[in-house]
């Protein structure tokens, strides 16, 4: 993570956080079964559509014969076809979306909001009203309908409330997420300062584009860091809240993130950038769109600044930024570069953008367009190969347009368990195993203020699968995975580690297998995410525990 909140520390090297496990060594003891709260569930795809005619207006009471389903180009089944409107199902043909279970006419699951804020780029002044009009319009979330809402703040993810239908626990989790600080105005001093001593717009420029200056190649790589733990938080947010009933569906309140950072920094709508090594677009938000879609997730990314005006004003936004909409500003190009990105969220999985104006109604707007739909899926062929499958549907019908998601991402199961220890560590609290045990031992100092930390960890033989391998021997393949958060909310990269158990005999009851290692840390507290995987049968054991440097 590469945050400079500070500008004088631009050329500072800042060091990532250090998990390095020393030795292993798998002996015996005890623990049950437990997984992840939420897993990942792609058995069936999830595809939700909005039909409208030439000037708009919703078209209602199409059956699957109006749809053809295209997946990487190839025809593919419907599986199930249920249409909905103002939240009643009122045609359900085939295996229903939930849980493939069937479901009675006029039944309505709601609709589950999952609310992401951006403190690590909004203003407080654009992100509170955007969330006081979130808290004026929940009377719109029908009884069946239930909110959670989450905030990052650049290092951290925090759970403001749980997945609820109460209004009184809502308005309270938005005055809360409206107390919190905001960094944008950060942002904004951060921008200043790293471009303050750059040549003037245009000098150094090619014919058709120009060269990038370094001060303004050194901002770029750090925007598009920052853009990516963004949208790494989104995702993370997404896999944490996996599986609510009903249509799902995400609003990011986002304080502006851009298409391409590398044109943003520049600010120039005339010259284009010619280097061509910055990460850009779907490289950035492809990971976001692809989890939201994997997830069966619609995303609404609301414009938190709104329709910008000129002038200065009185307010902390426009004390800290000078506002224009006049088609020549540099401003302007910048914001319809924000823009960009918030469209591309919302065309890639469904969903609609609310830019300028229409953050005013963000629940109204986002609520009405969700009531009414065609929900369809089908069953994908698993490859397990991580590349994405574009998802296409084509009308029977002419003169009609369709508004869907377009594709899913087609994970390996090591992705897969990777994305859930990455979600467990990021909220910080994975579903605890009663029979999985981590133990942490007295930390031996070492040098550069670092720390070896012994690590133990116990499972039932009982509960992993034990395949017979030759005459009285038997053996499982497991893997340790360990990752870990700071008190600063920089996170480790996922530590594999393989565990190999081998018995010549099947296990008695209550028998268990322990494994140990020791992991090099700087000495200060963490947490630590542990995750078993039970490579036989694709079993998860999770659990949680704290690094005291001073234990």
């Amino acid at each position: 993570m590469k945050y400079f909140s500070n500008p004088s520390a631009l050329f500072a090297i800042v060091a990532g956080l250090l998990l390095t496990p020393v030795a292993r060594t798998p002996a015996e003891a005890q623990a049950s079964a437990s997984t992840f709260s939420d897993v990942v569930d792609v058995r069936v795809v999830n595809v939700e559509a909005v039909v409208t005619d030439r000037s708009g207006t919703r078209v209602l009471g199409l059956t699957p014969a109006d749809f053809r389903l295209l997946v990487d180009g190839e025809e593919t089944p419907i599986d199930f076809f249920s249409e909905f409107r103002g939240g009643n199902l009122l045609r359900d043909i085939g295996a229903s979306p939930w849980d493939l279970a069937p479901i009675s006419e006029n039944q309505a699951e709601g609709t589950s909001y999952l609310v992401f804020i951006d403190d690590f780029f909004t203003l407080a002044v654009d992100r509170n009203h955007v969330l006081r009009d979130l808290k004026d319009e929940l009377a719109f979330l029908r009884p069946e309908d239930r909110m959670a809402i989450v905030a990052w703040d650049g290092a951290r993810t925090q759970m403001l409330t749980s997945w609820s239908s109460s209004h009184r626990k809502l308005k309270t989790a938005l005055e809360n997420a409206s107390a919190r600080p905001s960094y944008g105005l950060r942002r904004i001093a951060e921008r200043r300062s790293i471009l303050s001593g750059r040549f003037p717009t245009g000098a150094f420029r090619l014919i058709g584009g120009r060269r990038l200056e370094i001060t303004e190649r050194v901002y770029s790589e750090i925007l598009i860091d920052q853009v990516k733990d963004a949208t790494f938080a989104a995702s993370s947010t997404l896999r944490g809240f996996a599986a609510p009933p009903g249509r799902k569906v995400m609003l990011i309140v986002s304080g502006g993130w851009p298409f391409a950072p590398a044109d943003f920094v520049t600010g120039d709508p005339i010259s284009t950038v010619l280097e061509y090594d910055f990460e850009r677009g779907s490289e950035i938000y492809g990971p976001l769109v692809e989890t939201a879609n994997l997830l069966g997730y619609t995303l609404y990314p609301i414009d938190a600044p709104g329709l910008q005006t000129t002038g200065t004003g009185s307010t902390t936004a426009n004390l800290a930024f000078r506002r224009s909409t006049g088609i020549r500003s540099l401003d302007f190009y910048r914001e319809t570069e924000l823009h960009y990105s918030l469209r591309y969220l919302a065309r890639e999985t469904g969903g609609r953008a609310l830019i300028n104006g229409q953050r005013e109604e963000p629940l109204s707007l986002v609520a009405k367009d969700t009531s009414s739909f065609y929900w369809m899926g089908f069953t994908p062929s698993r490859n397990g190969d991580g590349e994405v499958r574009e998802i296409e549907l084509v009308l029977t019908r002419p003169g009609l347009k369709v508004r869907s998601r377009s594709g899913y991402r087609d994970l390996s199961l090591e992705e897969e368990i990777t994305m859930e220890v990455e979600s467990a560590l990021l909220f910080g609290y994975p579903a605890h195993s009663d029979q999985l045990v981590v133990e942490i031992g007295r930390s031996q100092l070492r040098k550069q203020k670092r720390m070896l930390v012994p690590v133990t960890v116990r499972l039932p033989l009982s509960s992993i699968a034990l395949l017979p391998i030759g005459d009285d021997q038997y053996s499982a393949q497991l893997e340790v995975r360990i990752a870990a958060l700071d008190a600063r909310g920089d996170r480790s990269e996922v530590t594999i580690l393989p565990w190999n158990v081998t018995r010549g005999e099947l296990p008695e009851e209550n028998e268990a297998v322990e494994f140990t290692t020791s992991i090099l840390m700087r000495r200060q507290p963490h947490d630590l995410v542990v995750a078993v995987y039970d490579t036989n049968t694709g079993a998860l054991f999770s659990s949680s525990v704290s690094v005291d440097p001073m234990s």
